[in-house]
């Protein structure tokens, strides 16, 4: 077997390690349907269950996705200087997605930019998802947004998801937390943590 493979069948023992872990210590996957904000029908339990691999699918203008995983914020932004000041000024940039499948369901016109503050590699960047940028009001079984992390530092993938399902667990407030591949116009990119945005419905 090639370093690569060897690679990836140790990640996905990994993730089949996780997802039993889960599986024992949270509930979130019995999470019954609820109101949300605004009117809006809240099944985002749907798009955090622990033991799920949700499915992500991206397409977009080629010269889009480059743009987005090779975006970057002005040094300056991060540099210290006027720390305290004010804001650290622009973030990243969003960009137009045509197409969002997450397991089946299709959203258009979806806002996405890259997420990150030191490991933002440009090969598998982290990803902010927004379904309402550019269509107002616009959700995900009520879920305005997907937050997808790289898990760059964490080679096994299971320091974030099982840390929240154990504050969870505890009856502290933690965003739910999931798994999920993710592809960008057809292209595999690997595996991500699906963690909830923690904005005002959360």
């Amino acid at each position: 077997m090639t370093r690569r493979s060897i690679a990836r069948a140790l990640m996905f023992m990994a993730l089949a390690v996780t997802l039993v872990l889960m599986a024992g210590c949270s509930d979130e996957a019995a999470d019954p349907p609820v109101g949300g904000d605004s009117g809006v029908s809240d099944q985002s339990h749907k798009l955090f269950d622990p033991t799920k691999l949700l499915a992500v699918e991206i397409s977009m203008p080629a010269a889009d996705w480059e743009l987005v995983r090779k975006d970057w914020p002005p040094m300056k932004n991060w540099s210290g200087q006027d720390c305290g000041k004010g804001p650290a000024g622009r973030t990243y940039t969003w960009r137009r997605a045509t197409r969002v499948t997450v397991d089946g369901r299709v959203v258009s016109n979806v806002g996405i930019r890259k997420k990150g503050f030191i490991s933002v590699p440009e090969t598998k960047p982290g990803l902010k998802l927004k379904f309402d940028k550019y269509v107002e009001g616009q959700t995900l079984h009520g879920k305005e947004r997907l937050t997808l992390n790289s898990n760059y530092s964490d080679p096994a993938f299971v320091k974030q998801c099982l840390t929240y399902g154990l504050f969870r667990k505890a009856g502290l407030p933690a965003p739910r937390c999931s798994f999920a591949t993710v592809k960008i116009n057809g292209q595999l990119l690997g595996l991500f943590s699906n963690v909830e945005a923690v904005k005002k419905r959360f």
